[in-house]
């Protein structure tokens, strides 16, 4: 059919049991079905020869025939098939931008035959011929052109059940009792209480196949104006939480234009190509974190297989883009020299060197080494949100606060429309007087952290790990000494080192590591804080 660029499927059990699968693929630029004959290529919507393909005649007669439709549950109340069969026999196909082709459906000479059934091409499901003699199933294979049939086709292949649950209740209502019918939406709930499970969903479940898989991850980018992204909130929120929560967080376009201030390698990426480098992660505030690349895989192993010969397993390797970068014989006796340890790695720009080494006193095989050239992993940098309250000044706030006309109030006869407009203008000027700002948390300098210290440190660590494999109380007592040790040895480290510091004359420098020592976490954003403005000053504005 050609090179496929994407694809989503979903797995689907009817309730005979058997699973089937909702596909879309799409396909390269160069492959793209874009006029009727790529359709005719492709898909077929006939009988083909009798006789030239007497297999592919035989299968569509088989697996690609839709209906007797009498008594099926496709037809309507009509009577008419909700699949329109059968289709309208035509000479050509129609390529259709807007929807589905019309399949070519030639009349044909001779009716076939099925049972007491006479069939023409009107009744074909369109197929794959490719795919249909390869699987001798049922596969339905469609042309997707327009975005309509696109939406229509996601849409489906995530539809769920194919039911409706009622729920059913009495109600009282002046002194009559009436039962009345309501839907129930509660999906979670539906899928937990009632759905029918055959065996073959059952063992597809236990082993843990796929039930759905899409080749992308799709990440939707916000674009809006300045203080005008979508705010979504609980209905017994209030709005000045809301409008707190909205100025805190940030949008995936917000979430940019603050990773740019703060992370020179993010300038060079346009906004579309920051997922491509970078994961959007929701946190409490909502930041866009370096992606983690780990594309170094290395296999290897001891395989008695010619390496140098085109075989199945060098086919599959090379399909993977895996490389051999051993070409010395790893097992040499007096009469072979063979090369059965290999080294197989998906990049091989990665390696600088590699070599062989004697394990006489272990095994006739020798020790196969490589060095590779990794980039040191970069670790995700915790950020903060807070307001800076450093310049803040009292008088100046409640001057721009004393010009704002809270008259309009008057005229609003919504409580919720005062409430928005008192906590809309009020975090204006908050922002503007004390602004939001997102930092990154450095680790703090610790001076005091002697060499040995370091060392009993590491004997501590070590300790604990010993005491991890095997659990033996021996290996406990030896890690709680030294963790003890350690404890009282920061103690004393730390006293030193400020006391060296209060006999100096830096009284700043005292006070700043005095700070850095004491534990700082807290994962909540900043609100306004209490008691830093009086009241009575605001309550004297009004």
């Amino acid at each position: 059919m050609g090179v496929y660029v994407a694809y989503v499927y979903v797995i689907e059990f009817q309730k005979r049991g058997l699973p089937h699968a909702h596909m879309l693929i799409w396909l390269e630029e160069s492959d793209k079905i874009l006029d009727p004959a790529a359709i005719d290529r492709l898909i077929s919507a006939e009988f083909p020869d009798p006789i030239a393909h007497a297999n592919l005649h035989e299968l569509v007669k088989v697996h690609m025939l839709h209906g007797p439709c009498t008594s099926a549950r496709c037809l309507d109340e009509e009577g008419h098939c909700s699949k329109q069969f059968p289709k309208s026999l035509r000479e050509d196909t129609l390529y259709n931008p807007s929807g589905y082709p019309l399949y070519k459906r030639r009349p044909i000479e001779t009716p076939i035959h099925i049972g007491r059934r006479t069939v023409d091409n009107s009744w074909v499901v369109p197929y794959n011929a490719y795919l249909l003699e390869k699987y001798e199933a049922h596969i339905n294979v469609e042309a997707c052109s327009s975005m309509k049939s696109v939406k229509y086709l996601l849409k489906y292949i995530y539809k769920g059940f194919d039911r409706v649950q009622i729920v059913v209740r009495t109600v009282e209502e002046d002194g009559q009792t009436t039962t009345i019918q309501e839907p129930m939406y509660n999906e979670i709930q539906m899928f937990l209480d009632v759905r029918y499970v055959s065996a073959p969903e059952a063992m597809w479940r236990i082993y843990t196949f796929e039930m759905h898989d899409m080749s992308h991850a799709i990440i939707k980018l916000f674009v809006h104006l300045p203080n005008m992204q979508q705010v979504y909130f609980n209905t017994n929120s209030t709005i000045p939480d809301v409008v707190e929560r909205a100025a805190t967080q940030h949008t995936t376009l917000t979430g940019w234009f603050a990773l740019n201030t703060q992370d020179e390698e993010a300038r060079q990426y346009t906004y579309v190509q920051i997922p491509y480098n970078y994961v959007w992660k929701i946190t409490q505030t909502r930041i866009w974190v370096e992606r983690q690349r780990h594309q170094n895989i290395i296999i290897l192993g001891d395989l008695n297989v010619n390496l140098f010969a085109d075989n199945t397993l060098q086919q599959c390797l090379d399909m993977y883009g895996f490389k051999q970068i051993i070409d010395a014989p790893t097992r040499v006796t007096n009469s072979t020299a063979s090369l059965l340890d290999p080294i197989f790695i998906n990049t091989p720009i990665t390696v600088t060197n590699w070599f062989t080494l004697d394990a006489n006193l272990l095994s006739d095989h020798k020790i196969v080494c490589c060095i590779l050239n990794i980039s040191r992993v970069k670790h995700e940098q915790k950020m903060i949100t807070f307001r800076d309250f450093s310049h803040f000044d009292e008088q100046s706030f409640i001057d721009d606060l004393a010009r704002v006309n809270f008259i309009e109030m008057c005229y609003m006869r919504n409580i919720d429309d005062k409430v928005q407009f008192f906590s809309s203008k009020l975090i204006d000027i908050f922002n503007r007087h004390s602004p939001i700002r997102t930092v990154r948390v450095s680790k703090p300098k610790a001076p005091w952290l002697s060499y040995p210290l370091r060392q009993l440190l590491k004997q501590k660590t070590r300790a604990y790990y010993l005491y991890k494999i095997d659990r033996s109380p021996a290996r406990l007592q030896v890690f709680r000494e030294l963790r003890n040790l350690a404890l009282s040895c920061i103690r004393h480290e730390k006293m030193a080192y400020l006391a060296h510091l209060e006999k100096g004359r830096d009284q700043r420098k005292l006070w700043y590591e005095l700070k850095n020592m004491k534990a700082q976490t807290s994962d909540k954003p900043c609100y306004v804080r209490q008691g830093h403005i009086r009241s009575s000053l605001v309550v004297g504005l009004f």
